[in-house]
């Protein structure tokens, strides 16, 4: 647990209990703001593990110390939940966020989703839905995240040799994909790009070797292919999961967007 402090408040609220399996949020909330703009937290683990506190004073706290208010939520994990029950947890997040936000003083008209890893692979589906406007997210913060699962999960020879598992096959519960499985493309959101799909930024690290950068590079071509603002930060030297990260003009890339996309006055 998260000790709140320096102007930022934390309180923990269910958002949802799929199955009866208790999903819950932590909300840092800036108090020296009056009534913030606000984005949902996801958190990587591969699908598989993590929780709604991983990074949360690197990240939650940091972003709440810069004005905007972030909803940190657990999920579903596998192998207990295939997709897209993570999807589908994501989106009652967003959901709850928009439901009860405006009562505990943040602003909703728009609001925000961000992730790591496999989080921000959640996020920037989030960003890409089509349907009830109630499941897409305003603006997406994506850091070295999966946008193609077809092609991380079709590793060559050296790369399964060196590298773990592809986790993309567990998250569908499958052994092998090929590009003519549509379960792929529906848990890609690079294939799910659109015209009206949110304003994207994207961070990943030149040295990643888990997820290649190249897997937000070619999302970002994507979306402005599309005409959608995108924007794509390289980190030098930074792998996957890297601390340089958190360093703070990456913070405040993060937070200027948000500002500029969900906080900005209509």
């Amino acid at each position: 647990m998260v000790v709140p402090g320096d102007g930022v408040a934390v309180s923990t609220f269910q958002y949802a209990a799929p199955g009866g399996h208790r999903l819950l949020l932590d909300l840092y909330v800036p108090e020296t703001v009056e009534r913030p703009a606000v984005t949902l937290y996801l958190h990587g683990g591969g699908w598989a593990a993590g929780t709604r506190a991983d990074h949360a004073d690197h990240r939650a706290l940091a972003l709440a110390r810069r004005g905007i208010a972030v909803a940190t939520a657990d999920y579903r994990l596998v192998p207990s939940a295939r997709f897209p029950a993570q999807l589908d947890d994501a989106r009652a997040a967003l959901r709850w966020i928009r439901e009860h936000g405006a009562e505990l003083g943040l602003r909703v008209d728009r609001v925000g989703a961000w992730g790591a890893s496999a989080g921000g692979h959640l996020a920037a589906l989030l960003g890409t839905a089509t349907g009830d406007p109630r499941d897409r997210a305003d603006a997406v913060v994506a850091w070295f995240a999966p946008t193609d699962i077809i092609d991380l999960a079709r590793r060559s020879d050296l790369e399964a040799r060196l590298l773990p598992p592809p986790r993309e096959l567990d998250l569908l519960g499958v052994t092998e994909l090929d590009r003519a499985d549509p379960r792929g493309r529906q848990a890609s959101p690079r294939w799910a790009v659109h015209s009206g799909a949110a304003p994207f930024l994207f961070v990943h690290g030149d040295r990643d070797r888990m997820v290649p950068p190249d897997q937000s590079a070619a999302m970002h071509r994507e979306l402005g292919a599309h005409g959608v603002e995108s924007t794509l930060l390289l980190l030098g030297d930074a792998g996957h999961e890297d601390a340089a990260f958190h360093r703070p003009f990456v913070l405040d890339a993060v937070a200027s967007f948000l500002s500029g996309t969900i906080g900005a006055a209509r």
